[in-house]
């Protein structure tokens, strides 16, 4: 038995990890094995810093990756911003629209 730990990437500390599996095949005084690699979930960590306060969700939207980069994937935003403009941020909009 080989217990291969997660087959699935649970984290952003896992984005690198190699996830694979093994078949075996065993057979008195001999064991045939291959190792498979898995494709595991996609995993989008983007950095944005917002430079203008008049576009604030402008400039947020548009660092979203494109829909089709996103489908079935796990996205990180970090958001680099001055405090004072955190009420401009709609969060729940980025929410929706990396759905």
């Amino acid at each position: 038995m080989v217990y291969p730990g997660s087959i699935e990437r649970v984290d952003f500390g896992e984005v690198h990890d190699r996830k694979t599996y093994i078949i075996a095949e065993v057979e008195r005084n001999h064991t045939d094995w291959k190792q498979y690699d898995l494709p595991g979930r996609k995993f989008i960590d983007k950095t944005v810093e917002l430079t203008d306060g008049n576009k604030v969700q402008e400039q947020l939207m548009a660092a979203l990756p494109d829909e089709r980069e996103m489908k079935d994937a796990i996205l990180r935003l970090v958001v680099v911003y001055p405090r004072e403009w955190k009420a401009l941020i709609d969060e729940p909009a980025i929410r929706r629209a990396a759905q």
